[in-house]
């Protein structure tokens, strides 16, 4: 395992240093142990997996459906004013 945390993956893949994973990763994505759309990201067009999450974060949002119907989803990808601006809807 390496740990890349924004090191130059196509250049470690061209050297032959990443061993490609898909054949572990893509059973396991098809069966639902992992989310498929994750599993999927990380998948090259020729099934190849060089690189996958150590972890994953999911937003979760409860609460009065009022409320966060009125938040909007800006705040979701980055566009909104995020964490801070959120609170004064609580």
């Amino acid at each position: 395992m390496l740990v890349l945390d924004g090191l130059p993956i196509e250049s470690y893949i061209e050297k032959g240093v990443l061993e490609d994973l898909g054949d572990m990763i893509t059973p396991h994505g098809k069966s639902g142990e992992l989310y498929p759309n994750i599993a999927e990201n990380f998948t090259g067009s020729d099934g190849s997996v060089y690189q996958f999450p150590v972890r994953v974060g999911i937003p979760v949002i409860y609460g009065n459906e009022a409320v966060i119907k009125e938040m909007g989803t800006d705040w979701l990808s980055g566009r909104g004013r995020r964490r801070i601006r959120i609170r004064q809807y609580f």
